[in-house]
């Protein structure tokens, strides 16, 4: 009975240090390749596999520029809604990389709202001028209110009771 018993405890050693390597093994084959980012899904090893035309594991210009005009192409695929060959700001603000379907793109959807004065969908540069005066003219009122020790900018608290009034007056 004695010596099974050093039998099964050298069985239970290999098989925990078994299950150590495969998890080993199983975090390495997971972490991320040299170039890539942590998190990225691989994104640059699959663009340097799909683009990279002579095999040396790096994107040249020629191949960098490809890569970038594939990227151009399933945009357009996936976001030009009115088929005219360029993505304009509301379809642009769809993209989920560019705050699409979050806060960006309900700002941006605001402005065009509020300063797109002829419809065409983006702000021109007369309409953008009317929006940052609008903007800078907001900050100088909310300075003037809320800058209670007058250096002329709203520190953390000062900001934290700006924000304050303003979801009060929101509700």
């Amino acid at each position: 009975m004695k010596t099974t018993t050093p039998l099964l405890a050298r069985l239970a050693g290999l098989s925990l240090a078994t299950l150590l390597l495969a998890s080993l093994t199983s975090a390495l084959a997971q972490a991320p390749t040299e170039g890539s980012k942590p998190g990225n899904g691989g994104k640059k090893q699959k663009m340097i596999e799909k683009y990279d035309a002579n095999g040396d594991g790096q994107l040249d210009e020629s191949e960098r520029q490809a890569a970038k005009e594939g990227r151009k192409a399933k945009l357009l695929e996936q976001y030009d809604t009115n088929g005219d060959g360029e993505l304009d700001e509301i379809e642009r603000s769809a993209i989920p990389e560019r705050g699409g379907k979050g806060k960006k793109a309900k700002r941006h959807q605001r402005m065009l709202e509020k300063f797109d004065a002829n419809g065409n969908g983006q702000l021109d540069p007369d309409e953008r001028e009317k929006a940052k005066a609008f903007h800078e003219q907001r900050r100088a009122e909310m300075i003037q209110k809320f800058d209670a020790d007058g250096d002329g900018k709203l520190n953390k608290e000062e900001r934290q009771k700006a924000r304050e009034a303003w979801k009060a007056k929101k509700s």
